[in-house]
């Protein structure tokens, strides 16, 4: 059938950029095209239900001023006027539009003749006119990976606007006439189709030009496919955790190893890294994000992203801008001036796209002094790629496209999730309104053209094999390593780590996370790994039966009830050779077969290790997802009689039988929560009484909703909770030579969707640690937690580690700390502060009004600190190691080529065991013109040493990060003004200053 574009509608023609044209007029648009024939789902309503992120097209909204006017946009929140949505006509006009819009269409046209940013899988002319690779070098990379550009930054030469039109990167000559060529030849209906996705996962192909579809998947810590219900994934440290290492050579493996998962889900785009700033400790996704120091996060960022792209997959750099909170951060405005936008919350995205190349940057879900971050032309557009010279391509956060016009104006490539519900027929009634050229359309579709190519997705769509489970060893080591180098020593002040294993006959093992895997927060970061290790898993595999072992919880700080143990669980029907022994037996069948009918037998049968499932995307294998049912059956066997908790939460209605018995029905009394995205129901809960021993068989079964694209469901399962939890822990401590004490939080607390309400640890855990150090000094609390928390109590403690969300090697990563087989090499990227209200948004968060005031400036993390003078628990940078470490004189020299400034410092170990030292060199003016915070991160190194080894620590210092940035004249700029050079440990200890002389620009 013929699908409709077009649109009625009086408009008030005001031009969208003042070089168009000149003054404004009304007329009526009558106009559609019967040969145009979209796609069947085009303009479809997205179930409400899916992914939780459906933000309605607004109608009525309007876009005219904020498309150009840059200066008003960084400067403050005030809003201009604005053009409407193009609404659908009704159908009843439908054989007038037709005639009209077919008149129009047939008049001749011109392609646009601008050359747009379309690499390959290879390099610029750019890059090869400034010999960062040698010409002709990209010829033969198509297989190999992304070569990463090697620009530098130059804030002094910082451009502007290029005009009208989105800016674009010139790319080779051979890749421009491909792409020139392919979009020449594409129908208007075919150039809207691809700038929606297909799906939840896809992007739109076009099989007669052989346009291949692009996949793209979640990440940063795990790459998890199109279902991630069906195939395991590795869980990797978390952004926090990564950026604990300050090392990015080590992240760079971690992204080349994220790569490597991406191919093997079949993935082209990864939806990472997050690099956001943790302006607040109590946002929710604080934990996907690095640090809160834009230095220290850009450096890590861009390692991130040449690793991914190493492997021929594309990285996407997230959340395009100030998205710094989850509270209603669909609708809220960061109001931001334009210092601390460019020097702070800019800067890790400059850095990353000057430095890395990503192929794709998703813009965020709020607004920007007051405008959103999918229709922000200066930040899109001018800034993006006038000045950063980005050749990929934008698209929205999923459901996150607010304004037809004003989003393709201003930069916006692609809407996702598809089907469209602000592009696709309303853009095209857009185009034939006038409202959007044809030209603007080109624009778009070249920037995805030029990444399809780039990344050569028509070679991988061939030989694609599907998804498969990617747990290879090498993997596996390399999230051990990386959660060890990424462990901050806090507190050690009787060197009671490392623990001597050969000296202890007995040891407790306490806490909530004590046997628990919290190895990743909650929401889109979210991964299924085929394994996972607890503390209480790796130390009794670490020492063996030398050590005897004693277990208690002490407290629990489950929100809901906690996930049903595997553990606890044996397949009923587990496949011949499956090494699963533990787990459930997964079917899948169709809806639409009944029971009594043969094909209702299971189209696909596996064993599966968790109690969780999400699966996203328009089919299950060959089930479509909303005629999906699945079923899920094992015995458990309880290890204590009484009482236990059973639950369920869905995206979907579903049942949970005990012994055959109905004991949870979440089908009639279904409602609306917010787990799963806000896609799932508030937890239903039964309790039934069971014997310890005895083999009990539980059975369960979700059914999606008709038509959905997303189905899910947590299974919990709680033994009865003894009266005395706390007391047994501490005689068990008492009893035992030492005691190790697990806290922290979990994917209840940290997660995407809901930031938390308060700083201090959840539950009777403080009680619990105060309890337990009192009854053995010799104690170790562990920190599992992906952000700040409130640690006053740490002084109790004889020794204290954070290790964040480390991954699924999470119990052997801890193991090897805490016996000394591995230094812990982690220093903070962030600030532990002693109370909410020492922070420096707690007077500006959460906001109000849909408006929240960034009003500590330029004073953000430890420049808050530091400026003010506000004492922390712990200072950003920080971390103790086990060895001792003596750093000798430092110096100072200047790089007459590039104005970079070189900081030496001799290192020596003169400690027993190896050494992790990270020189942290930190920009100081005595006196300054412009308001400069009381230091700022600008260089750092990590050097390991080996007992009696000694080393030279280099940091360069890029002019270009010395620089400040003058809203008066909008540009980069350097005062006339002493630099002091700090040569530090943390931003509170400083060893040595280094005198530069006088900064000029």
């Amino acid at each position: 059938m013929s699908t409709l574009i077009g649109v009625v509608v009086r408009v008030d023609l005001v031009p969208e950029h003042p070089k168009r044209s000149q003054g404004s007029s009304n007329l009526d648009l009558v106009l559609i095209d019967p040969n145009l024939h979209l796609p069947d789902h085009v303009g479809a309503d997205p179930e409400d239900h899916q992914h939780g992120h459906r933000q309605p097209a607004q109608e009525g909204r309007h876009v005219r001023e904020e498309h150009h006017d840059s200066k008003r946009q960084c400067g403050s929140s005030k809003n201009g006027d604005e053009h409407p949505i193009s609404p659908r006509p009704p159908e009843h006009q439908l054989p007038r539009l037709r005639a009209l819009l077919r008149a129009r269409l047939e008049r001749p046209h011109h392609h646009s003749s601008h050359r747009f940013g379309c690499r390959s899988a290879t390099i610029s002319r750019r890059q090869e006119a400034t010999g960062a690779l040698e010409p002709g070098t990209w010829a033969g990379m198509r297989d190999g990976g992304l070569p990463s550009a090697d620009r530098a930054r130059n804030p002094d030469s910082a451009g502007h606007s290029r005009g009208d039109s989105v800016a674009d990167t010139s790319g080779t000559s051979e890749e421009v006439d491909h792409v020139g060529r392919l979009r020449a030849e594409l129908t208007l209906e075919e150039k809207i189709s691809l700038v929606s996705g297909a799906g939840l996962w896809h992007t739109r192909a076009v099989p007669r030009l052989g346009i291949p579809a692009m996949k793209v998947s979640d990440g940063p810590n795990g790459v998890r496919g199109e279902t991630f219900g069906t195939h395991t994934s590795a869980c990797f440290p978390c952004g926090s955790a990564l950026g604990a290492t300050w090392d990015p050579e080590l992240v760079e493996e971690v992204g080349r190893a994220l790569g490597e998962q991406a191919v093997s889900k079949a993935v082209h785009v990864l939806l990472a890294p997050t690099i956001n700033l943790h302006r607040t400790p109590l946002a929710g996704r604080n934990f996907e994000c690095y640090s809160e120091d834009p230095l220290l996060t850009g450096v890590l960022a861009t390692a991130y992203v040449r690793g991914v792209q190493s492997r021929g997959v594309g990285a996407t750099l997230k959340h395009f801008v100030a998205n710094d909170s989850e509270f209603e951060r669909h609708t809220m405005s960061s109001d931001i001036d334009e210092r601390p936008l460019r020097e702070l919350y800019l800067k890790p995205f400059e850095m990353a796209v000057r430095d890395a190349s990503p192929v794709a940057v998703m813009s965020a879900y709020n607004r920007i002094n007051g405008v959103p971050a999918s229709d922000h032309r200066e930040l899109l557009t001018d800034i993006l790629r006038g000045e950063w010279g980005f050749d990929g391509f934008v698209m929205s956060d999923w459901y996150g496209t607010r304004d037809t016009v004003a989003s393709a104006l201003s930069g916006l490539d692609l809407e996702m999730p598809g089907p469209p519900s602000v592009f696709g027929d309303r853009l095209a009634a857009a185009v034939a309104g006038g409202q959007v050229t044809e030209s603007d359309l080109d624009r778009m579709v070249g920037h995805l053209l030029g990444v399809i190519d780039r990344l050569d997705v028509a070679t991988k769509v061939a030989d694609n094999t599907g998804e498969s489970s990617d747990d290879r060893p090498s993997h596996r080591a390399l999230i051990r390593r990386a959660a060890a180098e990424a462990t901050v020593l806090l507190h050690n002040p009787g060197d009671l780590l490392p623990l001597d294993a050969g000296a202890l006959t007995s040891l407790a093992v306490i806490g909530p996370n004590s046997d628990q895997a919290v190895i990743m927060g909650g929401g889109s970061a979210q991964v299924f790994p085929a394994s996972t290790v607890t503390p209480l898993e790796g130390i009794r595999e670490a020492v063996g039966d030398r050590v005897e072992i004693g277990h208690e919880v002490g407290c629990t700080i489950n929100q809901k009830t906690p996930e049903a143990d595997v553990r606890l669980l044996t397949p009923t029907e587990p496949p011949a050779g499956d090494a699963l022994r533990s787990g459930w037996t997964v079917t899948y069948h169709r809806k639409s077969a009944p029971d009594t009918d043969p094909a209702a037998a299971p189209v696909r049968t596996s064993v599966a290790s968790r109690s969780r499932f999400l699966w996203m995307g328009a089919r299950v294998g060959a089930i479509p997802t909303g005629d999906l049912i699945v079923r899920l059956e094992a015995d458990l066997t309880p290890p204590v009689s009484g009482e236990w908790t059973f639950s369920l939460v869905s995206a979907g209605t579903s049942r949970l039988w005990v012994d055959d018995e109905l004991v949870v029905d979440n089908t009639t009394s279904w409602k609306p929560g917010s787990e799963f995205y806000g896609a799932g129901n508030d937890e239903v809960t039964a309790t039934v009484h069971l014997e310890a021993g005895t083999q009990h068989r539980v059975r369960v079964e979700v059914v999606a909703h008709d038509g959905s694209r997303f189905c899910a469901l947590r299974v919990g399962a709680a033994a009865p909770e003894p009266a005395d939890l706390m007391e047994r822990a501490v005689a068990l401590a008492e009893q035992t030579d030492a005691a190790v004490v697990v806290v922290g939080h979990n994917a209840d607390w940290e997660t995407e969707g809901r930031d938390r309400e308060f700083l201090a640890l959840p539950g009777r855990q403080v009680e619990l640690i105060e309890r337990v150090t009192a009854a053995n000094p010799r104690t170790v609390v562990v920190l599992n937690a992906g952000a700040p928390v409130e640690a006053d109590w740490v002084e109790w403690t004889g020794a204290t580690i954070c290790i964040w969300y480390p991954g699924q090697e999470n119990g052997r990563a801890l193991a090897d700390v805490l016996f000394g087989a591995v230094t812990p090499g982690g220093r903070l990227p962030v600030t532990f502060p002693r109370r909410i209200e020492d922070t420096p948004s707690f007077g500006n968060y959460p906001g109000e009004f849909d408006h929240v005031r960034y009003g500590e400036g330029l004073l953000m993390g430890y420049r808050w600190y530091d400026t003010r003078d506000i004492e922390p628990v712990f200072p950003f940078g920080f971390g103790l190691g086990t060895s001792t470490v003596e750093w000798g004189r430092a110096a100072v020299t200047a790089d007459p080529e590039t104005g970079d400034l070189v900081v030496t410092v001799p290192l020596t170990n003169t400690g027993p065991r190896a050494a992790a030292e990270v020189v942290q060199v930190y920009a100081h003016r005595p006196r300054s013109a412009v308001m400069r915070p009381r230091r700022e991160l600008v260089g750092f190194t990590k050097v390991r040493l080996a007992p009696g080894e000694s080393a030279t620590a280099e940091v360069r210092v890029a002019r270009s990060d010395l620089a400040y940035w003058n809203p008066a004249e909008h540009r980069w700029a350097h005062g006339s003004e002493t630099l002091e050079l700090e040569v530090a440990r943390s931003s509170r200890d400083v060893v040595e200053t280094l005198a530069t002389g006088v900064e000029a620009d």
